[in-house]
């Protein structure tokens, strides 16, 4: 009998909701509801990108641990030096996978809210100065002309400072990963309540391979867009018209100016 009164009660649930549902269909999506929507399926499709890039590149590195082994354990190394060389790349391999899965780790643990990003005023002239720097090296060995073209020292941003000293080596070393021939212009400005630095590189064709920070161009790119958005900022990949430059554009909050420069803290 209490089956009975079950079967009965979820049927007629079942009908109102039904019911309800329909009308709510009839009378259209609200603009909210459809914006929820969106917003949840491009975040499912980034999701996806992210984990798809993830997986190729970790496989990388971890094929080549795999070969190098195949090699010493199928006895096809003809003297021990030739042993010793693959034992080399094996274990360069297996730090190029650590430096990558700490580096997603620590994206991970920001988008999920674990490591909470600060919110610290940055002078951002220093800051972009200090990247210049670290990669003027690099630069020059695939002689590349880094040129910065600064902000008013007025400029100062706001987010975490660790965070947004990285997102720019990562910026800086896209343009050298990728870029032909030709100057790489490192610059900022600020537009009102905003800040925005962006990076100028003419792109080799085809791009080359090699990878940048440990990571593939396409990975250093989702990775910023994880971070930045967080920090209440914004990222955007364009073509320059009419050239063969591409400019990397990022935005973010605009800090007040201080007597403490918060980049000197990480």
């Amino acid at each position: 009998m209490v089956l009975v009164y079950f079967s009965v009660g979820m049927a007629l649930g079942l009908a109102v909701g039904w019911k309800v549902w329909g009308s709510s269909l009839s009378l259209g999506p609200s603009p909210a509801w459809q914006a929820a929507y969106q917003l949840s399926q491009a975040m499912v499709d980034f999701k996806g990108e992210f984990l798809v890039r993830v997986s190729h590149e970790i496989r990388a590195p971890l094929n080549g641990i795999i070969g190098t082994h195949q090699l010493i354990l199928g006895d096809l190394c003809t003297d021990p030096q030739e042993e010793r060389e693959l034992l080399g790349l094996a274990h360069q391999s297996s730090l190029k996978l650590c430096h990558i899965l700490d580096v997603l780790l620590q994206v991970a643990r920001v988008s999920c809210g674990k490591v909470p990003l600060a919110k610290e005023s940055v002078a951002l002239t220093p800051l972009l100065t200090e990247v210049q720097q670290l990669l003027e090296l690099p630069a020059q060995d695939r002689n590349l002309d880094l040129q910065l073209l600064p902000p008013s020292p007025e400029v100062w941003v706001l987010g975490d400072p660790s965070w947004l000293r990285q997102l720019l080596i990562y910026a800086g070393s896209r343009a050298l990963t990728v870029a032909g021939s030709g100057p790489i212009h490192l610059c900022a400005d600020g537009l009102g309540d905003k800040v925005r630095v962006w990076v100028d590189y003419p792109v080799a064709s085809p791009e080359p391979a090699h990878p940048s920070l440990g990571l593939s161009p396409g990975l250093d790119l989702l990775t910023m867009r994880t971070i930045i958005e967080p920090m209440g900022g914004t990222f955007e990949l364009s073509v320059v018209p009419g050239t063969n430059y591409q400019q990397l554009n990022m935005t973010f909050p605009r800090g007040n100016p201080c007597s403490d420069p918060g980049y000197l803290l990480h």
